[in-house]
């Protein structure tokens, strides 16, 4: 074959190849939404526990006597829902310190119980927990328990 020949199907060959790799150069993902949560809520039975970005703990320590219900939801800095945390993404996750005196069990993504085993006291890690990325998005925050 004849470099003539040659130049004149991979010139434009070539062409084509750098202006595909120039284009998926600029086409760029768009950023995914984390979240904006500025206080972690906590409501046991009846009881609200505030956590807050800096771990600063109102309402707490969490008291309980039995079985009871927790759940969380996620809030932004104006106190309204951040619509970024959702169930498929994300959960609640929560690591009891002494499971001898208290332990958790999950019955949603941001819902379980707290079941005491003996009277004492304990602190429990919570966080928000990204499950694609497996990592805490805020957290983990330690807050006493007292268990009766």
């Amino acid at each position: 074959m004849s470099v003539k020949l040659l130049r004149r199907f991979m010139v434009p060959a070539l062409v084509i190849a750098a202006g595909a790799i120039a284009c998926a150069d600029t086409v760029e993902p768009e950023p995914e939404e984390e979240p904006e949560v500025a206080t972690m809520r906590l409501t046991v039975g009846g009881a609200t526990i505030d956590v807050e970005e800096d771990g600063t703990v109102t309402g707490g320590p969490i008291t309980i006597s039995a079985t009871t219900t927790i759940s969380a939801a996620w809030l932004r800095a104006d106190g309204t829902a951040d619509p970024s945390v959702d169930a498929a993404e994300f959960e609640l996750l929560v690591e009891i310190d002494d499971e001898s005196i208290l332990t958790f069990a999950r019955t949603g993504a941001f819902a379980g119980t707290l079941t005491k085993v003996a009277a004492g006291a304990t602190t429990a890690d919570f966080a928000l927990f990204h499950l694609e990325e497996m990592h805490e998005d805020f957290g983990p925050f330690t807050v006493s328990i007292v268990v009766n």
